[in-house]
């Protein structure tokens, strides 16, 4: 049976044509939405005293003098800390990697003398694994990261399918290396003037701000990544494929695997 538009149904349960709205609806004439241009932007100093929200504080009466006695509650909230385990977007230099041939590209635009590249893949189409260097050993040629190679490196190197090395064999021996993590380019950053403290030397008048540009309200203001942990995401540019498939493609495998065969059955045997 239908519900009528008087018992409420129709309202609770609206069609796909209820989603839609008329072209009168949706047009807005000139000035209606009009404002003062300060009622059009923010100031710097609302977003710090929106983080810091006001909460009341549960209170009993002490069983020693009658007095009011704040209660704690055990739950303080305290920031994560800002690292590169909990802040996937900032760069990781505290390891380097190998560049491969193919990433190479923007060698080949300057001088790359004694740098050696290999292939991605072996001569069976194996993928090969990065070789990887702790970050006291870079040094910078030619405007970019490098580091000088053992013997047992530079063979490796020398042995791999498609590898190339300029400057002669027996001129010095780098591989091109870049972070285990790069930065991702959503990740941005501005520094204001506090107007609470605008002493420059005093402590507090500079505010830092931590941004991404990749998520936006809609508004279209940056997401605030201020006191926040960014365990993993896919928007990041460069891609991070670790961070991706510990917080990502492990989970969402895992469930799809546990709940592969799920099947709804009705509560105490009931038909339904």
């Amino acid at each position: 049976m239908t519900g009528s538009a008087d018992d409420g149904s129709a309202e609770d349960s609206p069609g796909p044509d209820a989603a839609a709205i008329s072209a009168a609806e949706a047009t807005h004439s000139p000035g209606e939405y009009d404002g003062a241009p300060a009622e059009c932007s923010f100031t710097r100093v609302e977003e710090l005293h929106d983080a810091f929200v006001i909460e009341p504080t549960p209170m009993i009466l002490s069983p020693e003098d009658g007095l009011p006695l704040a209660v704690d509650n055990g739950t303080l909230a305290i920031a994560p800390p800002f690292t590169e385990d909990t802040v996937v977007c900032i760069g990781d230099e505290r390891e380097f990697v190998e560049i491969f041939d193919e990433e190479s590209a923007v060698f080949r635009s300057g001088p790359a003398a004694y740098v050696i590249f290999r292939s991605m893949y072996d001569r069976d189409g194996s993928p090969n694994k990065r070789l990887v260097f702790p970050a006291d050993r870079v040094v910078e040629k030619y405007g970019h990261r490098v580091v000088p190679l053992d013997s047992d490196e530079s063979a490796i190197l020398m042995k791999a399918h498609g590898s190339t090395a300029a400057g002669g064999a027996s001129a010095p021996t780098y591989a091109a290396v870049r972070p285990i993590r790069e930065r991702c380019k959503h990740y941005l950053r501005q520094v204001f003037n506090n107007s609470e403290q605008p002493n420059p030397t005093s402590p507090g008048h500079f505010v830092l701000y931590r941004l991404c540009s990749a998520r936006r309200s809609n508004g279209g203001g940056m997401m605030s990544i201020m006191d926040e942990a960014v365990y993993a995401c896919d928007i990041r540019e460069p891609r991070h494929a670790p961070s991706e498939e510990k917080h990502l493609d492990a989970p969402d495998r895992k469930r799809l695997e546990e709940r592969a065969h799920t099947e709804m059955v009705p509560l105490f045997g009931l038909k339904g």
